[in-house]
C-alpha cells in the first residue's frame, strides 16, 4: 500500500510539472537553475569565541529573525534594530533577519 502512495503520488507530481510546463509557469528545462537564482547567500562573516557576544546594527528595521543552528549562537532581540549574537558553541552557523516585506535587512555566518 505505501509503494502504491508513493506512485501515485509521483504521477500526480509529473502531472502538475508537466501542465505546469504547458502553461508556462514553470520553464521545462532550468527550473532548478530558475530556484537556485533566488538563494540569498550571508553577506557578513561574524567571528565569536564561545562565551563572547556582540552587538549588531541593522540597516533596517527587523521584523523576523532565523538562526540556522542555535546550538552554535544565541542571537536576542534588543529592539527592531539591534540584535545581540552570542558564542555558545564551536561550529558554523547563519543568520538572517528580515523586515515586514520579506526583505533581508541583515544576513551573516
Amino acid at each position: 500500500m505505501r509503494f502504491s502512495k508513493f506512485i501515485k503520488g509521483a504521477l500526480l507530481g509529473s502531472a502538475i510539472a508537466a501542465t505546469a510546463s504547458l502553461t508556462g509557469l514553470v520553464p521545462a528545462i532550468g527550473g532548478a537553475a530558475l530556484a537556485q537564482s533566488a538563494v540569498q547567500r550571508p553577506t557578513e562573516t561574524l567571528v565569536l569565541s564561545i562565551g563572547r557576544g556582540q552587538l549588531i546594527q541593522l540597516p533596517g528595521t527587523m521584523a523576523d529573525l532565523f538562526v540556522a543552528d542555535n546550538t552554535v549562537a544565541d542571537v536576542q532581540v534588543k529592539s527592531a534594530r539591534q540584535l545581540y549574537v552570542f558564542g555558545k558553541a564551536g561550529g558554523e552557523t547563519t543568520l538572517y533577519a528580515s523586515n515586514a516585506a520579506g526583505q533581508v535587512v541583515y544576513s551573516a555566518t
